[in-house]
């Protein structure tokens, strides 16, 4: 193929470029952005630069190759937000804690957190003594319909029960609180304020215990019953098991294996089978075939004649010879079986 020359070189190239100008002009545009300052609107002109060949260079880059991203700038830049969520879920999700209460409040409540209120006649009064206000029955938890509860199974009945016995004893919480509030609109007693208030907090930080321990026994139906000997006896903390819950299973499988390797081994041998038994062969044994040289017929095996008589039959044999019946007996019809 003939090589062009510089003139024909020349006029390609320069369509070359006037081709690539005119994409240029296509491609750029011009985007209003409005800002939702407190200044009031004002517009941007932002203009989508591209970058264009250079007249005086002769390799033309594609039109559509695609710039080089860093990676750090990509995740520090201000959208990083809308990427987040997509990434999971934090493992250990970081707790912030606010200011502190009082410490004689603090650990006032703190066993009650734990373990509820241990004492029923006490809990029993609390909840006789805070009842409903009448003019805001909405804290009395509603009761299921007679035609949903007829209708729905009675697995589902008793789940709405216990939701119901925690939501009754959630609005006695808020009429406690209530009753506090009202003294103190009303008077100065804050003696009296302070004490419902502290009945308020009894019966909230009991329910967050029943609450913890319906968690704890449906978490707990799936595990080993071993484990659950570990664990009956944990105490909440930050975690719903306790933080030293993982140091109490590395002390129980070292003391299985401890436990073990001192176990006296069992020397109990297995005792063999029997002689007789071990001769028995198995399943249904038959004997040895009978012998099969009587063509008699009969059963059992060949008969021996005694030596005794052995002379008085082959006489007897001789004397009843008739050689006309041995030649002249009809060809048998077939072999003797």
């Amino acid at each position: 193929m003939p090589k062009r020359s510089a003139e024909e070189e020349i006029a390609y190239y320069s369509k070359k470029l006037k081709k690539l100008k005119r994409k240029e002009k296509k491609r750029r545009k011009r985007v209003l952005v409005y800002s939702d300052s407190s200044e009031g609107e004002e517009n941007y002109d932002v203009a989508i630069n591209e970058n264009t060949a250079d007249d005086n260079n002769e390799n033309i880059q594609p039109d559509n190759a695609p710039d080089a991203l860093d990676l750090d700038q990509v995740l520090n830049t201000n959208d990083s937000n809308d990427v987040q969520p997509n990434q999971g879920v934090n493992p250990e999700p970081s707790v912030t804690y606010g200011e502190d209460i009082h410490p004689d409040l603090a650990q006032r409540w703190a066993p009650i957190l734990r373990k509820g209120l241990t004492d029923k006649e006490q809990r029993d009064k609390l909840f006789k003594e805070y009842a409903t206000p009448n003019n805001c029955k909405l804290f009395r938890a509603p009761i299921l319909n007679p035609e949903i509860a007829a209708a729905v199974s009675e697995f589902a009945r008793a789940r709405d029960k216990k939701i119901e016995t925690s939501q009754q004893q959630l609005g006695v919480g808020l009429t406690a609180i209530n009753r506090a509030m009202t003294t103190l609109l009303a008077s100065d007693n804050k003696v009296q304020a302070i004490r419902y208030l502290s009945d308020a907090c009894r019966v909230l930080s009991d329910l967050h215990a029943s609450e913890t321990q319906t968690r704890t026994k449906s978490l707990t139906q799936g595990l080993d019953k071993s484990f659950l000997n570990l664990i009956q006896d944990t105490e909440r903390d930050e975690m719903l098991f306790g933080n030293g819950l993982p140091e109490k299973i590395k002390a129980s499988k070292a003391i299985e294996k401890q436990g073990s390797q001192i176990k006296k081994p069992d020397n109990k041998v297995a005792s063999g089978p029997s002689a007789s038994r071990a001769t028995r062969p198995q399943g249904n044994w038959r004997g040895p075939s009978r012998s099969t040289t009587n063509r008699g017929g009969g059963r059992g095996g060949s008969r021996r004649t005694p030596y005794a008589n052995q002379k008085h039959v082959s006489t007897m044999q001789q004397n009843n010879f008739n050689p006309s019946r041995v030649w002249n007996k009809p060809p048998r019809a077939g072999p003797r079986t």
